[in-house]
């Protein structure tokens, strides 16, 4: 995939924004399958119908019950298991170097890095940048993805990045008018 929505909730207008991407995976937050209600049936009959990827957040047993592509590791994730590394695709979020060489003893497939823009998570202090992505980032040998403050205004800025994927959580839900044919037609970053 070469973006990724993290996703709280969905309604029909948030699924048609979704189906305008190419190559689009759905990673499922935690508080989605904890809440236990039609929702997360909801999210994964969609997937399942629009063959889009979804992964789950945290829980490798319910990703296997619930037939995932994978299972997402959030940088708060300190367990180390190579039970998993056999039957998903792993995706890491870290946030420094230190958290990214324990995402690598996690045997993960894809690694993203955050915040790289500004978001009103993080104080302008914890912020990347351009540079300071690729400085951190040059001697990764895994495949990246940038997350963090992405909007319509910034996007042209990711093809300075070294990544190969983006994700997003508010972008989608963003009012103003998507550049989606802008994201659906690039074959490099």
């Amino acid at each position: 995939n070469r973006f990724y929505y993290f996703v709280d909730y969905i309604d029909d207008e948030i699924k048609k924004d979704i189906l305008k991407f190419k190559n689009i995976g759905l990673i499922i937050e935690k508080k989605v399958f904890l809440l236990k209600n039609n929702l997360l049936n909801n999210i994964i009959k969609f997937c399942k119908k629009n063959k889009i990827n979804f992964y789950i957040e945290d829980n490798y047993k319910i990703a296997l019950k619930l037939g995932a592509h994978g299972i997402y590791l959030s940088s708060k994730n300190k367990k180390i298991s190579t039970i998993f590394s056999k039957k998903l695709f792993i995706i890491g979020h870290v946030h420094s170097q230190k958290e990214f060489f324990f995402k690598k003893l996690q045997n993960c497939n894809l690694i993203i890095l955050s915040p790289i823009f500004y978001n009103t998570k993080y104080n302008k202090y914890k912020i990347l940048g351009i540079s300071r992505f690729n400085l951190m980032s040059l001697y990764w040998n895994k495949d990246l993805c940038c997350l963090g403050g992405v909007n319509s205004n910034n996007l042209k800025q990711i093809r300075m990045l070294k990544v190969n994927s983006v994700g997003f959580k508010k972008f989608i839900k963003e009012p103003k008018k998507k550049p989606v044919y802008f994201l659906s037609r690039r074959v490099n970053f």
